[in-house]
């Protein structure tokens, strides 16, 4: 192999190794704002079930008491001026 054709191969792997870094980065990503986006929806489910606070933090790992509460009075601001 020519010297400009190794090269041209080391630079062509390190820009395919680099795509598939950045692929995989923006693939964990959207998987972790998936979940964010999954999990708030149970939580409006739960809510609108008038769950406590405290059972819906339990169940949903990855919200506290306070993020529940902070929701609740979100959806209920929303709520008042649908009114």
């Amino acid at each position: 192999m020519t010297q400009v054709a190794q090269i041209f191969e080391e630079v062509k792997q390190q820009a395919l190794t680099q795509v598939a870094q950045i692929f995989e980065e923006e693939k964990q990503q959207a998987m972790i704002e998936a979940t964010k986006n999954a999990s708030k929806q149970i939580v409006i489910r739960m809510i609108k079930k008038d769950y406590s606070s405290e059972e819906i933090a339990s169940v949903v790992s990855n919200y506290s008491q306070d993020n529940v509460e902070s929701l609740r009075e979100e959806l209920m601001s929303e709520e008042r001026k649908r009114q």
